[in-house]
């Protein structure tokens, strides 16, 4: 019998990026004893990492022609205006003070002379785009954000258990107890009871073998908050980032390029942007993607891609904001910007992720949800710099609310459980799974990349959810030695549910929308104008799907506008989506 080492803390945080970093000082500083868990190294695990380090945020004082109101126009048409409304004017109206709050947590924001830089990123009307100062961090600008964010979460006293995955979320009668994890360094189960917890643990990009992810965004969290009872939203948008470069480097290329000049081409050169979208190189990304897609496989890409012209940029801007960039390819004998570089899309970010309300709060009581984690900020499409913007606004809020929630739920119930599903993994004499594992981990990510990315038609996905059927058997069937390897194959099981829920609310949604693109359903249909809401079904152990309407107010706020109306649900089911239109939890946007 595997014994379990408990733990308490009023909050537990569940990530290291900077939304789960933001969380836990948040929750600190509400006065809260404060545990951070990660199965990597909070501050320098997750997606964060490679990142651009780049934050759009509305700032009154700058004194530009924005508002609050624009931000979250752009923010609702480039998602296909399905977005939570209320999820995005928060994130519009406290998206300043989280920027500029930045420099009181150690962040040094990118300044050209005396002035705070910024740019009109691609999607955005407006110039409200910063960025932190990562000078010396060459391609990990992302640390520049998440290392002082973990250096003063330290400081206030938030404890860290590193490389210690959640293997399990534990909810009684629909209320949060606590978690199961597993101290991967010391091999030893643990049992955290807690009275609140923020999941913030990233997206699933890993789940897809092109990405410019990391190996620990994999979708588990989303899992298990699922399993618990959780609802989540819009799984089948997943961004592709349409500058990932291969040659002469594999490196993952900013659309800031684009912001600062340069243009995409085809083999013979010429400027195809503005045959997509009037906004040209400076389009969404999933407009951007899609044409990238389409003219690398007509004929007139270059090697699977297309040119990257950053010809155009200045001198000064390279300097600024591109100086690695520079320096990389130069060390390759590559003349940039002249020379033009070939570039190719790839898996970036999930827009889908756990139901969350105004506070943060999942349809669990106590579960709270923040960054990529949750879904409803982004809709169908994210823009660039929402991101980080939207961990550092909503883990905020997350900490917050647990915090004070946690001081209404001191008395933990928490009561000491069964470790048997853990025994029943456990065999002296089974051999190391881990070569089976990576195995198995390397035909999962082939076969969403494959079937399940940026085209998709639904031969495809019944090819990768037969597939992901098989897998999930592979992986219930392997022993393990260890309690830390048995903590790899349920890593690697909660991703195959996250995995199913991608592949069964795409199959779902039978039209194209933002980055959702059905060769078999080409076309945007009104009568698909909302959310795909995912609950598990233990009985099943299959994800099931109910289809929530966005109810249009106006014309003026009519689906595909740059704006469209807060309110219920009330819109015909598409096809094939009868008798399940009950939305499983109000949203905060009151579109329950």
């Amino acid at each position: 019998m595997v014994a379990a080492e408990t733990l308490r803390a009023d909050v537990l945080v569940i990530g290291g990026g900077v939304a789960a970093l933001r969380a836990a000082i948040a929750a600190r500083e509400g006065g809260a004893d404060v545990l951070l868990c990660w199965k990597g190294i909070a501050g320098r695990s997750r997606s964060n990492v490679p990142s651009t380090a780049d934050i759009s945020a509305y700032i009154p004082a700058f004194g530009t022609d924005d508002s609050e109101e624009t931000f979250s126009s752009d923010t609702l048409g480039a998602g296909a205006s399905i977005a939570d409304e209320t999820l995005v004017q928060i994130l519009a109206e406290r998206s300043g003070e989280a920027l500029l709050d930045l420099e009181r947590l150690g962040i040094r924001l990118l300044r050209d002379g005396d002035h705070i830089d910024r740019t009109k990123a691609a999607g955005h009307s407006r110039a409200r785009t910063y960025r932190a100062d990562s000078k010396g961090l060459g391609p990990n600008k992302g640390l520049a954000l998440s290392i002082p964010l973990a250096h003063h979460a330290r400081e206030l006293g938030v404890a860290f258990l590193d490389r210690t995955p959640v293997v399990e979320i534990v909810a009684d009668r629909s209320e949060f107890q606590g978690v199961i994890a597993v101290d991967l360094e010391a091999d030893r189960v643990l049992q955290i009871e807690a009275g609140a917890a923020v999941a913030a643990a990233g997206g699933a990009s890993h789940l897809f073998s092109r990405t410019n992810g990391t190996a620990d965004a994999s979708g588990d969290v989303i899992a298990h908050a699922i399993h618990a009872g959780a609802v989540a939203r819009d799984m089948e948008f997943v961004q592709w980032h349409p500058t990932r470069m291969d040659q002469p480097v594999p490196l993952f290329l900013t659309n800031g390029l684009l912001a600062d000049g340069a243009v995409f081409r085809d083999a013979e050169g010429r400027e195809f942007m503005a045959d997509y979208d009037p906004r040209a190189n400076l389009a969404p990304r999933d407009v951007l993607a899609k044409a990238v897609y389409i003219e690398s496989t007509s004929g007139r890409g270059v090697n699977g891609g297309v040119y990257l012209d950053c010809s155009a940029i200045p001198d000064d801007r390279i300097a600024l904001r591109h100086s690695y960039l520079a320096e990389t390819l130069q060390k390759h004998s590559v003349d940039f910007p002249r020379q033009w570089l070939v570039v190719s899309p790839a898996t970036h970010f999930l827009m889908g992720g756990i139901v969350i309300d105004r506070n943060a709060a999942s349809s669990i009581p106590g579960v709270y949800v923040a960054g990529e984690t949750a879904g409803g900020i982004h809709g169908a499409n994210r823009l660039g710099g929402n991101a980080f913007c939207e961990g550092l606004v909503f883990g905020t809020i997350a900490g917050r609310s647990a915090a004070e929630y946690a001081r209404g739920n001191k008395q933990s119930n928490f009561a000491v459980l069964s470790t048997a599903w853990l025994d029943n993994r456990i065999e002296a004499s089974a051999p190391d799974p881990r070569p089976t594992l990576q195995s198995i981990w390397q035909r999962l990510r082939a076969t969403m990349w494959q079937h399940a990315s940026l085209v998709r038609d639904a031969e495809g996905l019944g090819k990768a959810a037969a597939v992901l059927d098989a897998l999930v058997d592979e992986v219930d069937a392997l022993r393990a030695p260890r309690p830390s390897d048995v903590a790899r194959i349920l890593d690697l099981r909660a991703g195959l549910d996250c995995a199913h829920t991608i592949v069964a609310a795409a199959t779902f949604r039978e039209e194209s929308r933002g980055a959702h693109w059905r060769s078999d359903y080409p076309q945007t249909s009104e009568n698909w104008f909302g959310s795909t809401m995912v609950r598990w079904s233990r009985g099943r152990n299959r994800p099931t799907l109910e289809f929530c309407p966005k109810r249009v107010t106006s014309g003026e706020n009519a689906p595909h506008s740059s704006s469209s109306a807060a309110g219920g649900f009330g819109q015909p089911l598409p096809r094939g989506a009868r008798g399940r239109n009950k939305s499983p939890l109000p949203l905060a946007g009151g579109e329950g």
